[in-house]
This record gives structure tokens, sequence and C-alpha cells, in this order.
């Protein structure tokens, strides 16, 4: 069984995207949305592949680091040292990925699917 937080978290971002008449869970449960956690429960490894193949279908967007999207807005020039301990810092957070909510809103688009 794949790690139930990764099943989880593909399952809310599953239900935050689909309708539920497209979803085959709600399918499953007779219909009904208040059965869909019990269905869940019941049948976990019918989910979890309903979940995960769902989940593969439609993979998440991937956004660029900080530190990508700074680089090609022309805020961080390309060669700088990073060499002190609190500059070390910043270049580590600048690694992170920019969080889906925060791209989207700075109308950043994701990363083309390889």
């Amino acid at each position: 069984m794949a790690e139930y937080v990764e099943v989880m978290k593909q399952k809310k971002r599953m239900c935050n995207s689909t309708l539920c008449c497209k979803c085959d869970i709600f399918h499953l449960c007779g219909e009904d949305i208040s059965n869909c956690s019990q269905f869940i429960s019941n049948n976990p490894s019918e989910a979890e592949k309903i979940i995960m193949t769902w989940a593969a279908e439609h993979p998440e967007p991937v956004y660029p680091t900080w530190m990508e999207w700074l680089t090609v807005v022309g805020a961080i020039p390309k060669a700088i040292s990073w060499d002190e301990p609190l500059v070390e810092a910043v270049y580590d957070a600048l690694q992170e990925p920019i969080p889906a909510e925060l791209a989207e809103k700075l109308e950043i688009d994701p990363k083309p699917q390889v």
C-alpha cells in the first residue's frame, strides 16, 4: 500500500479538482457524497488504486524554485557569491519550489512535464 499521507494528499487534490459526478469513488459509494469517506475506510486498497491512478493521470504541476524564477526576472544575478553563513541560508531557501498557491497568484507558470 502506498504511503498513507501521499494517498490522502492525492485524494484531497482529486476532490478539489474533480466534479463528484466524474469520480469513480463517488459512483462506487452510491453517488452519495456523505458515503465517500466510509467507502474509503471500508475499501482502502480499492480506494488507493482509484486515487493513485487518478494522480498518475493528473500529475501535480511543479513550479520553478525561487532561485530559478528570480534569476529569470533579473532580480538575482546569475554569478553571485553564496559563501557567507547567512547568505548560504538564503541560498538554501531559494532552492525550494514556489508553492502552487503563491505561484498562481504571481502568475508563474508550472515547469513543463518531462
